[in-house]
């Protein structure tokens, strides 16, 4: 039975500062909403956790698609990063600073983009779900289902941006301090 435990390896540091962060997220996030959107407080904590949990799994999908063509050297400091914390043996520190930036760069506009539209998506499945018993409610409800999706609110938009900008530096700001500790 020992042997069992001998080859799982649990990325602890990783999974913790996840929760952190969707703690941070969710709370920096709802705060906001609430500001910009005029949303009761509880409509705020629930569109922010929902959201901020489906662009989490939207990013961990993206990171796992996107191993798979990355080369060795590249999936090597990936994977020292989630088990071990931290990036392994670095050969380019500028390339190196250069791809990470333009990463984080591209993974804020995917969680803006995927909280965009889970917000407008989550607006229609927590408000009234209608009964549908005819094919003309069925339409209505689907055209109602494509409409929150396609179109584009620019009040929704700024919202979501300036949450995620505000949580997304708070973040940055607590992994820059626990960077720091361990070069230190």
């Amino acid at each position: 039975m020992a042997e069992i435990f001998t080859w799982v390896v649990i990325p602890i540091p990783i999974i913790i500062f996840q929760l952190l962060a969707l703690l941070f997220s969710i709370a920096i996030e709802a705060y906001i909403f609430s500001r910009q959107l005029l949303l009761t407080h509880r409509e705020c904590i629930q569109y922010s956790a929902a959201i901020n949990l489906l662009s989490a799994i939207a990013v961990w999908l993206f990171g796992f698609v996107m191993q798979v063509f990355l080369p060795p050297q590249a999936k090597l400091q990936l994977i020292s990063y989630i088990l071990l914390g931290r990036f392994y043996d670095i050969q380019n520190q500028t390339l190196f600073n250069f791809v990470i930036v333009a990463l984080l760069l591209f993974l804020f506009f995917l969680v803006c983009f995927v909280e965009f539209k889970g917000l407008g998506f989550l607006e229609i499945i927590f408000s009234q779900w209608p009964e549908l018993k005819t094919d003309e409610e069925r339409l209505q409800f689907w055209q109602r289902l494509i409409a929150a999706i396609t179109y584009t609110d620019p009040e929704k938009i700024t919202a979501i941006f300036w949450a995620n900008a505000a949580s997304n530096s708070v973040i940055l700001l607590v992994l820059l301090i626990a960077v720091l500790q361990y070069y230190a």
